[in-house]
């Protein structure tokens, strides 16, 4: 007997929790938690005394198999940027659904279940160009992606806010000279990884994140117990800049989710796999 579709939406979403709680600039440093941090890494029995031991063995490994996938990509080509602007921002079961604006050329770099990592600053090295020329060609992608905001907002939201302030305006993603390390400094922390949950339009993207606050319970959340003050800190922080329309994010893709969500799903369906009695 399969899962059923709503069993599966259950399941996804726990995982999605569990990755999306992650420190992207952590992963593999020293003050690592660790991907399946909350839980116990135990090595593989080879008899079980229930299903719950079972998911209790396998799922942290699933989990340190999809960090290490995050992290393999670092050892290839060097992940471009992609700049994108909110145009809307709404909760929903828990998790914080944004609506980005991006470019059609790239929209092509994303595919639904992408893991991708949203950030205030570039988080794309600087490569074969100088800092200069590409601060200069980030700023007028900057520009592109907030009209399209604007526009996409004038026909899909005619109730959105307006009289936005222009970017150079302290608060915003770009500057120049002082302005820029002021904005560095205060958007360093606002970071996020989220999962593409789909497309509105040719060049509308939906990306979940899950930003929980400090006073939540853990339930079945159980990385929550790994989390620090920092942690929080920084996903209130995305949390507040996220609710702000037309302004500039970058986004750069990661991974694709989608072996490892057949997986997860995988070990979660072995109850209902028949077998024969002894």
């Amino acid at each position: 007997m399969a899962l059923t579709t709503e069993q599966q939406t259950s399941h996804l979403s726990r995982l999605q929790q569990e990755i999306l709680a992650w420190d992207y600039y952590r992963m593999g440093g020293e003050d690592d938690p660790g991907a399946a941090a909350g839980r116990t890494l135990r090595e593989v029995p080879k008899t079980f005394a229930s299903i719950n031991e079972y998911l209790d063995v396998f799922e942290p490994l699933v989990l340190e198999e999809c960090a290490a996938q995050v992290c393999r990509g670092e050892e290839g080509d060097a992940r471009p940027s992609n700049v994108a602007a909110v145009l809307s921002s709404e909760r929903v079961d828990g998790f914080h659904v944004v609506k980005f604006v991006l470019g059609e050329e790239a929209m092509r770099e994303f595919r639904d279940n992408d893991l991708i990592l949203a950030a205030k600053t570039d988080p794309a090295p600087d490569k074969d160009e100088t800092k200069t020329n590409k601060d200069r060609d980030k700023v007028k992608d900057e520009d592109e992606a907030e009209a399209e905001a604007e526009d996409e907002g004038a026909v899909e939201e005619r109730n959105a806010e307006r009289g936005i302030k222009k970017k150079h305006e302290k608060g915003d993603a770009k500057g120049d000279g002082d302005g820029d390390d002021e904005r560095s400094s205060a958007y360093e922390n606002m970071y996020a990884l989220g999962f593409v949950d789909g497309r509105d339009s040719r060049n509308v993207m939906r990306v979940r994140f899950h930003l929980p606050e400090a006073g939540g319970g853990q339930g079945v959340f159980k990385r929550r117990a790994a989390l620090t003050d920092d942690d929080f800190t920084r996903f209130r922080s995305v949390r507040n800049a996220l609710a702000t329309p037309k302004k500039a994010w970058y986004l750069m893709h990661l991974a694709n989710m989608s072996t490892i969500a057949r997986e997860w799903l995988g070990l979660h369906a072995f109850p209902a796999v028949p077998f024969a009695p002894p």
